[in-house]
C-alpha cells in the first residue's frame, strides 16, 4: 500500500516537473494569445450558423503560381499522404478515419492544383465544400483557413471569378482569419496566416485584411528567418512550404503594384533570397534534403520547382555558410555529411523538433548511407514517439532515455542544449547537456578526410547507465557483420571501445504513411566509442 502511494506521488510530481519544463520557455503572451484564440474560435463556430452580410467588394484576379504537392484529385478519388479515398460527389470533410493530419490536408485543398485534376471535378468538389461548410470541423481553424485561401484564391482567379458564391465564401473565410490569427504558436502557422491575409487583401481590395497580414509578416519574418536563411523550425519541409507561400505572396504584390506596398515587397524579396540560399546549402548532390526534424517528402515542394519560381521572380540566391541553424556540412567527392550541432529548438515552438542533438546523416558516393528515420505519422502513437526519439537518430542514448523529453505528438519537456562547440577545417566537436539530470554529458568529435570519417563519442559524469550509440543504415547498402566491423557495398564501419554490437531490421519513413526497410545498429560502450567509416580500397 505504501509503495503504491509512493508511486502515485512520484508519478504526479514527474507530471508537474514535465509541465513546468514544457511551459517555462513559452513567452507570457503565447499563453494569453492561446486563451484568446480558443475563445474566439469557439465564438466563431457558434456564429457560423448565421451567414453575415458582406460589404461590397471588387475582386482583383491573382492567377498565382502554385507548386503542386503530392496530393492528387482524379475523377472521384483523392490521394493525400499516400492514402487514397474514393467519394461520390465530394469527400467527407469531417472524416477522421485516416488521421487528423489527413483531414487537415483534405480541408486545406492542396489537391486542387493537382496536374491531372479535371477542372470540372475540382469545381464540383469546391462547391460541395461550400454547401456543407457550416458542418465542417475546420471552419474556424485558422491554419486550415490560411491554407484554403492560399490554394483557392489562385484557383478561383483562374476558373470562378464571376461566381459570387465562391468569392463570398472566400471573403467570409478571410474575415474569420483576420479576427483570429494564431499568435500563440509563433511558427509557420502564423506566417501562413500573414501570407493568406495579404493575398486576400489584394484579391478583395480590402485594406483591413492586407494591413493585418502585413503587420504579421514584417514582424514574424524577421524573427523566424535566421541570419543564415533557415526557417527557425529547422525542417526542410516547413522551410520549403514557407518559401513557396512567401513567393506566392511576392507574386501577388508584383501583379497588383502599388507604391504603398514597397516595404513588404522589399522584405519578402530579401527573405526569399536568403531562404533560397539556405535551401541550396542544405541539399545533397542528388537533390535530396536530409530529413532533420519533421521533414516528410510528400509535403515538401520540389526544390527544382521552387528555384524555377524564384528565377521567374528574379530572386537570386544569397548563399551564406550554415551557422545559426545549427547544421554543419562536410563534403568531398566521396562523402557528404550533415551534422546537427543544435539543441532542441526553438524552445518556444518545439512541436516539429526531435531529440537528435549531434545526429549525423551521411551519403557515400552520392547514395544514402547513414539515414534519418524520418516521419511516418503525426498521430499520437508509438511510431510518433519512436520517430522523435534519440534512438531513432544517429546519436547516443544513456539509460535508454531521450536527450530531450519529447512526448505526445508535438510536446517537449526538458530540452538539450549545446554547451560547447569547436570547429576547424575538417573537424567539429560539440557537447550537449541533454542528460544533465542524470549527471552526464555527451561529447561527439567528427574528423573528416578524403577517405575516412572518424567519430569519437565520449560520455562522462557520475550517473552513467547503459550507453548506446545508434546508427541507421539504408537497407540497400547490404550490410553484413565481420567481427567488430560492418561491411557494405559503399563503406566499412569499424568500432573501437564497444562492449556489444547488435544489428536489427528496422525502417525509415521518407514520407507520411510510407515505411521502407533499414538496418538499426546498436553499439554499447562504457566511456568512449570510436567509429571509423572508411571507403573500401577498391574505390
Amino acid at each position: 500500500m505504501n509503495s503504491s502511494i509512493f508511486e502515485r506521488i512520484y508519478s504526479f510530481l514527474m507530471k508537474v516537473f514535465r509541465f513546468i519544463n514544457t511551459a517555462r520557455n513559452f513567452h507570457p503572451d503565447q499563453i494569453r494569445n492561446k486563451i484568446q484564440y480558443d475563445l474566439k474560435k469557439a465564438r466563431s463556430e457558434r456564429t457560423h450558423a448565421i451567414p453575415n452580410s458582406l460589404p461590397g467588394y471588387r475582386t482583383f484576379p491573382l492567377p498565382l503560381t502554385c507548386i503542386p504537392l503530392k496530393s492528387t484529385l482524379r475523377n472521384n478519388s483523392i490521394t493525400i499522404l499516400n492514402t487514397t479515398v474514393e467519394f461520390t460527389d465530394a469527400p467527407d470533410w469531417n472524416s477522421m478515419t485516416d488521421g487528423t493530419l489527413w483531414n487537415l490536408r483534405l480541408n486545406s485543398f492542396d489537391f486542387i492544383h493537382s496536374r491531372d485534376a479535371d477542372i470540372q471535378v475540382s469545381i464540383r468538389v469546391f462547391k460541395e465544400f461550400i454547401r456543407n461548410f457550416r458542418k465542417c470541423r475546420t471552419r474556424s481553424d485558422s491554419h486550415c483557413i490560411s491554407q484554403r485561401l492560399l490554394n483557392l484564391i489562385p484557383f478561383v482567379s483562374r476558373n470562378l471569378m464571376d461566381d459570387v458564391t465562391a468569392t463570398d465564401h472566400l471573403y467570409r473565410e478571410a474575415e474569420t482569419l483576420a479576427a483570429n490569427p494564431e499568435f500563440h504558436l509563433r511558427n509557420n502557422h502564423l506566417l501562413d496566416n500573414g501570407f493568406a491575409l495579404v493575398i486576400a487583401g489584394i484579391f478583395f481590395g480590402n485594406e483591413k485584411f492586407y494591413k493585418r497580414g502585413e503587420g504579421i509578416l514584417l514582424k514574424e519574418l524577421d524573427r523566424q528567418i535566421l541570419p543564415d536563411g533557415a526557417h527557425m523550425e529547422l525542417s526542410a519541409m516547413y522551410h520549403s512550404l514557407v518559401l513557396s507561400h512567401l513567393m506566392r505572396t511576392l507574386q501577388a504584390l508584383e501583379l497588383s503594384g502599388g507604391n504603398d506596398r514597397q516595404r513588404l515587397h522589399a522584405c519578402l524579396r530579401e527573405k526569399a533570397m536568403q531562404m533560397c540560399g539556405w535551401m541550396h546549402q542544405l541539399r545533397f548532390t542528388n537533390g535530396e534534403f536530409p530529413l532533420f526534424n519533421d521533414s516528410p517528402g510528400d509535403l515538401t515542394p520540389s526544390a527544382q520547382r521552387l528555384f524555377e519560381v524564384a528565377a521567374s521572380l528574379k530572386i537570386h540566391r544569397s548563399v551564406k555558410p550554415l551557422k545559426e541553424c545549427g547544421y554543419r556540412k562536410f563534403y568531398n567527392r566521396q562523402f557528404e555529411l550533415f551534422m546537427d550541432v543544435n539543441g532542441l529548438s526553438p524552445f518556444f515552438a518545439p512541436g516539429h523538433a526531435h531529440a537528435d542533438s549531434l545526429h549525423i546523416i551521411l551519403n557515400v558516393l552520392g547514395e544514402p548511407f547513414l539515414i534519418d528515420t524520418g516521419v511516418s505519422t503525426y498521430e499520437k502513437s508509438q511510431e510518433r514517439m519512436y520517430e522523435r526519439s534519440s534512438r531513432a537518430h544517429n546519436t547516443v542514448t544513456i539509460g535508454d532515455k531521450n536527450q530531450s523529453d519529447v512526448y505526445k505528438s508535438f510536446r517537449a519537456g526538458h530540452k538539450a542544449r549545446i554547451v560547447s562547440l569547436q570547429e576547424e577545417p575538417g573537424l567539429i566537436e560539440a557537447v550537449h547537456d541533454g542528460y544533465r539530470l542524470m549527471g552526464c554529458m555527451h561529447r561527439r568529435r567528427v574528423e573528416f578526410s578524403d577517405r575516412d570519417i572518424i567519430i569519437t563519442d565520449h560520455v562522462h559524469g557520475t550517473g552513467r547507465d547503459k550507453v548506446s550509440a545508434w546508427w541507421h543504415v539504408d537497407k540497400k547498402c547490404r550490410l553484413r557483420q565481420e567481427g567488430n566491423s560492418l561491411i557494405s557495398k559503399f563503406a566499412r564501419i569499424n568500432f573501437e571501445g564497444n562492449s556489444a554490437l547488435h544489428i536489427r531490421e528496422s525502417y525509415y519513413a521518407p514520407a507520411f504513411g510510407l515505411k521502407l526497410p533499414a538496418w538499426e545498429v546498436q553499439t554499447e560502450f562504457r566511456d568512449t566509442l570510436i567509429t571509423r567509416i572508411s571507403l573500401p580500397k577498391t574505390v
